[in-house]
């Protein structure tokens, strides 16, 4: 099956082979996954996300990387990680990225930073590199519940 994108009253512009259908003309198209914005079930409480327990399950590619964040009500957007991940091909050898990995299992990234204090919270992954692909296939919060808050706005 092959999908196409229509273009007013142009012709369907096919996907093009390899890694070069993770671009739109040579530009990175930018992916972009979040979870809805979380309570913990308590909007009273606040939590504290751990380090432990907390990423995502990723879909490697021949080339593939992202970036981990959170958004609170403290900030906007926290960054948490940038990861890569390269799966091994003999059609597409890159000197810069290479590895010997031939897994294409999807594999675990965590989130290595704890985030405190918190009374609502959104983690995201987003991809903005040319000719990478980028898949999320699930995420998981870790959080503890602390005290109830006392902030008056927020």
């Amino acid at each position: 099956m092959v999908y196409g994108v229509y273009i007013q009253d142009q012709f369907p512009v096919w996907p093009g082979e390899g890694m070069g259908a993770y671009s739109d003309n040579g530009a990175p198209i930018e992916a972009m996954w979040l979870t809805p914005i979380l309570d913990g079930g308590n909007f009273m409480r606040e939590k504290t996300i751990s380090k432990k327990g907390t990423g995502v399950l990723a879909k490697p590619y021949t080339r593939s990387s992202g970036e981990i964040f959170f958004s609170t009500e403290k900030s906007a957007e926290t960054s948490s990680r940038n990861y890569k991940m390269n799966v091994f091909n003999f059609n597409d050898i890159d000197f810069e990225r290479f590895t010997f990995e031939p897994n294409d299992n999807p594999q675990i990234q965590i989130s290595p930073k704890k985030i405190r204090k918190v009374l609502q919270f959104q983690m995201g992954v987003r991809n903005n590199v040319a000719n990478e692909g980028f898949g999320v296939l699930s995420m998981m919060i870790s959080f503890t519940m602390g005290n109830l808050t006392r902030r008056k706005n927020g």
